[in-house]
């Protein structure tokens, strides 16, 4: 039985209601990502698994596969009642790369939908796009920090490190999502923060003091965090 989403949380930010001047920024079965929102045949329900549990990484499996529909298309079919282009929708979302031209807006548009198949798996396909995705720092500065699914604001972490890893909006809102009440959100903060281009000393500070969070794991992504920022030399002097 499908398990809908017909109430949700409105997530549009009123920040990013006019883009221009608030935002300013420019079927293989072995690979099947679930959805973190779902019990039985499409995943995990979102209080048990993280982002990375959910999204598999597909893109190298989905490397030869040819791209069929456009984003309006992969936007019905996760809305859809066709299981096999749901399916479909959320491999091309999670295994797109900077190398495909697609059209960003239905995407970053879609953040602000009640359905939250949807606001997920258009995070997820955003950041596979990389810097092509850079339209959506706004919008998905917000959800990193507001969305009340945890799974979305993971998503949204991580999709802003690979988006904008010079981007000031985003690199805040990576930095604000430290305080997430998820251990699985302040992780993925910490992973992202180690592909972010410049760190000062007090952003830093602020990593260094996660080393004695509740949870082992984040704590533990703390010191590989500084360890790996460090290595890269991306610290301000």
């Amino acid at each position: 039985m499908r398990h809908g989403f017909a109430t949700g949380k409105n997530v549009t930010s009123p920040h990013c209601e006019q883009r221009e001047e608030a935002c300013k920024v420019p079927m293989s079965a072995n690979c099947s990502p679930p959805s973190p929102f779902r019990d039985g045949p499409r995943g995990p329900s979102n209080h048990r698994e993280s982002f990375s549990v959910a999204v598999p990484r597909c893109g190298d499996l989905l490397a030869g596969m040819r791209i069929t529909g456009n984003p309006e298309e992969w936007l019905a079919w996760l809305t859809g009642k066709d299981e096999r282009k749901w399916h479909r929708a959320t491999l091309i979302l999670g295994g797109l790369s900077p190398e495909n031209e697609v059209d960003t807006t239905p995407l970053v548009k879609a953040l602000a939908s009640e359905n939250r198949d949807v606001v997920f798996w258009s995070t997820v396909g955003l950041g596979r796009l990389g810097a092509r995705a850079s339209g959506a720092i706004c919008e998905l500065s917000h959800l990193a920090i507001n969305h009340h699914q945890f799974g979305v604001r993971q998503a949204a972490v991580r999709a802003l490190s690979k988006i904008g890893p010079s981007d000031r909006q985003a690199k805040s809102a990576v930095l604000a999502a430290l305080d997430d009440p998820n251990p699985f959100v302040r992780q993925s903060a910490l992973q992202a923060l180690i592909d972010f281009k410049e760190l000062s000393k007090r952003e830093l500070s602020r990593i260094e003091a996660m080393e004695v969070d509740p949870d082992r794991a984040v704590s533990n992504w703390a010191v590989s965090a500084l360890r790996n920022i460090q290595l890269k030399g991306r610290t301000k002097a």
